[in-house]
């Protein structure tokens, strides 16, 4: 037997979260943040869904996960990538007990397209020296 391909793409890694909620209720501009995850695989689904024509993102997050879902929209806004146009607060039952729910929309910022291109540009750069370095290390051999 083989095992499946995994891929790092941004694309892949939205398939996860997606599939994560149910698809009659959650669209695809819609990522539900659990706190088990890294807060930078939200980041990285958040920049792919803009730069994919998405208008605006809705990050959720329930109970444990309220404090990541502050910090992805935090780190986006820092970046100077989004801007936050909603933030939205509510208590849902969760089996027995309700449980507290946090939603913040983030839209591109004016910077957006600028910003990821610059982003983008950096991580290939690093990729290629890293790929560099390896060739050079097993030249070495």
């Amino acid at each position: 037997m083989s095992s499946p391909k995994t891929s790092s793409s941004p694309a892949a890694a939205a398939a996860p979260a997606a599939a994560a909620a149910p698809a009659s209720d959650a669209p695809k501009n819609h990522i539900r943040v659990s706190p088990k995850r890294s807060k930078f695989l939200y980041i990285d689904i958040t920049k792919y869904l803009l730069n994919e024509g998405e208008q605006y993102v809705e990050i959720s997050g329930l109970g444990n996960a309220i404090a990541q879902v502050v910090d992805i929209a935090e780190v986006l806004k820092a970046q100077g990538l989004v801007k936050v146009t909603k933030i939205e607060t509510s208590r849902v039952k969760e089996g027995a007990r309700p449980t507290d729910r946090l939603v913040i929309r983030v839209e591109k910022s004016t910077t957006f397209d600028k910003v990821f291109a610059e982003q983008k540009a950096m991580k290939e750069a690093r990729k290629k020296e890293g790929e560099a370095a390896a060739a050079a290390a097993g030249d070495k051999k």
